[in-house]
């Protein structure tokens, strides 16, 4: 989860040295990439301009908009030579049983609070589920019954490690999943309206009451319940009063500075909210300690301003764009850490996470480009 790795960049070393030829094969894919493509190089591009706008020299800053253009090479080298489905699927297996394990270990060994709290518990829990739906993706696309037992399993220890990160956020992300799943089996058994709307209520209530049962679920809920009473009493210390004030912060700096938001400085940040901060009675801890307003679309605003959240939210609608095949759903899953844990957390915050979620797209978006040709020659036999 940190911001440096020998892998990654041994991937971006590979697509660098085959770049010539997988340049040239642009041409034969580009109806098909053309959208995530323009999305990573406008995504890239615009945060880079922006940095050096507001002057911020060449450094950290620049690594997340950088390994986003870097990601072209990397998708285009992919598509020039291929990627194994069941390496991909053994890699994801084994990752889901790795981080899901570790977090396992940390909580119920070494009796941590909550695991992933040597690097980024959220960061880490976000990571895990993603992993371990991607999981449950190969699960219903497998064959063979072997094949279904081992995604089951390493998806199963997945998610329970990503609940212990204690990242209540990753509720919003499973609801979100299940109840896409839901509308697709149930449109797929041709429900009608009220059938599909009373199943998906009963649904959620069916889930709810089991979530409910578990221990991790309850302490989260009783920790939510005791916030929400702190706060409503008018005690802002804690966790959901921090992201309150810090939501309300992060959109009056956006309303201020609209067209450019105001940068990532935060002692800019700091001397222009001193006066809002105080007028409201907040924390300044919200803009000292913190350094991101914990919702990926208000932080970008404030941040960027509205071109900067149109570039973001560019960028997640054209990571679909031009999929054919059934890959398209895995990149959903994806899709749904980053929109849906957007809502609670930065999840820009880590170009590492940002990195490995962008790569996961290319590599499903390979698999999905070999599978159309593949379907497309079959069909041409016929």
């Amino acid at each position: 989860v940190g911001n440096k790795s020998p892998a990654t960049s041994l991937f971006l070393l590979l697509s660098l040295l085959f770049l010539v030829p997988a340049c040239r094969n642009l041409p034969a894919v580009w109806s098909t990439q053309k959208g995530w493509i323009l999305g990573l190089l406008v995504f890239g591009c615009f945060h880079i301009l922006h940095l050096a706008a507001f002057g911020v020299e060449i450094g950290d800053d620049y690594d997340k908009p950088a390994k986003a253009i870097a990601a072209v090479l990397i998708l285009l080298y992919l598509l020039k030579y291929g990627c194994s489905e069941n390496v991909v699927g053994t890699a994801v297996a084994v990752s889901a049983i790795a981080a899901g394990g570790y977090a396992i270990y940390e909580v119920f060994v070494l009796n941590l609070p909550r695991a992933g709290t040597l690097t980024n518990p959220i960061r880490y829990g976000y990571l895990t589920v993603t992993i371990a739906l991607l999981c449950f993706f190969y699960l219903s696309i497998s064959q063979h019954r072997w094949q279904q037992v081992i995604y089951a399993v390493s998806g199963s220890i997945g998610l329970v490690g990503a609940y212990c990160t204690g990242t209540r956020g990753i509720a919003l992300i499973l609801i979100g999943v299940g109840i896409f799943l839901f509308y697709r089996i149930a449109k797929k058994a041709h429900f009608s309206p009220p059938k599909l709307l009373l199943g998906t209520f009963g649904l959620s209530v069916i889930v709810i009451a089991l979530a409910l049962s578990t221990d991790v679920f309850q302490s989260a809920v009783k920790r939510t319940v005791t916030e929400v009473e702190k706060t409503t009493a008018g005690n802002w210390n804690n966790s959901l009063g921090y992201r309150l004030q810090m939501w309300h912060v992060a959109g009056y700096l956006g309303i201020q500075a609209p067209l450019t938001g105001v940068g990532t400085d935060y002692e800019v940040i700091g001397e222009k909210t001193a006066g809002f901060i105080e007028e409201h009675k907040y924390n300044p801890v919200v803009v000292t300690y913190f350094r991101h307003f914990h919702n990926q679309y208000l932080d970008t605003f404030a941040k960027q301003g509205v071109p900067g959240l149109l570039v973001w939210l560019l960028l997640l609608s054209l990571a679909m764009s031009g999929m054919k095949t059934y890959y398209r759903y895995a990149v959903l899953m994806i899709l749904m850490t980053l929109v849906l844990g957007g809502l609670t957390e930065a999840v820009l915050r880590s170009s590492r996470l940002f990195y490995l979620m962008v790569i996961g797209i290319s590599v499903f978006r390979c698999l999905d480009y070999q599978l159309a040709l593949v379907q497309k020659n079959n069909l041409a036999l016929k």
